[in-house]
């Protein structure tokens, strides 16, 4: 009987050191999993600021390229407005060219009819 006794003492202290084992192992466990699951939420949160900061960063582009279309739209506008008035006003100097030979020939007709009449005057005072 004693060495009945001796064997499950043995196996029960053998049991205690494994159930002992056990529990600290479940504690260390435990204890990673808690810090695991409040590091996956640190993590979470820095991902979510990530993702806003991207989403903003999208957003700002994507408000760029749209600015940079209306500027590229308001370039071509004015470039095409800046030619029409270089070709009006290439009309206009053409219809100024022509008003100036006109009036150069109205003062030439102005004189020609002025040196008449003074002739004409000369031959009626003479007369």
């Amino acid at each position: 009987m004693e060495s009945e006794i001796e064997r499950h003492t043995k196996v029960v202290s053998v049991e205690e050191k494994v159930i002992t084992a056990m529990k600290e192992k479940k504690e260390k466990n435990l204890k990673e999993y808690d810090d695991h699951v409040e590091k996956c939420g640190k993590t979470k949160a820095k991902a979510l600021i990530a993702t806003a900061a991207v989403n903003d960063a999208a957003t700002t582009l994507k408000n760029q390229r749209e600015y940079q279309v209306q500027v590229t739209n308001l370039k071509n506008i004015l470039v095409g407005s800046h030619e029409q008035a270089l070709t009006k006003r290439a009309e206009v100097e053409k219809v100024f060219q022509n008003y100036t030979m006109m009036v150069t020939k109205y003062e030439e007709q102005i004189t020609i009819t002025n040196e008449q009449i003074m002739d004409s005057k000369t031959r009626i005072s003479g007369a």
